[in-house]
């Protein structure tokens, strides 16, 4: 299954949390909040940008991979797709 067909499969709810997921990693990853983060201060013996970007990090992945596997709530008895229609797929 090709990039565009699992993006067509995707929720729309889902597809616009996965956005607005990239939204929000842009700004927290930007100068106005990183510079926040930029102070000389320690974390235990760690500078603080490298704790800030190692948890925003962390976050994008976490967040991402909670969106992406997380099951959808179709109902069992409708098929995704119609059989006609999962040939054209491939």
């Amino acid at each position: 299954m090709g990039l565009l067909e699992a993006v067509v499969a995707m929720d729309k709810n889902k597809t616009a949390k996965l956005l607005l997921g990239f939204i929000l990693a842009a700004v927290l990853l930007n100068y106005p909040v990183l510079g926040l983060a930029g102070q000389s201060s320690l974390v235990c013996g760690v500078p603080q940008l490298y704790v800030y970007l190692f948890v925003i990090w962390l976050l994008i992945i976490v967040v991402t991979a909670f969106l992406v596997n997380r099951p959808s709530f179709r109902s069992t008895d409708q098929p995704l797709y119609e059989e006609g229609k999962r040939n054209q797929l491939k």
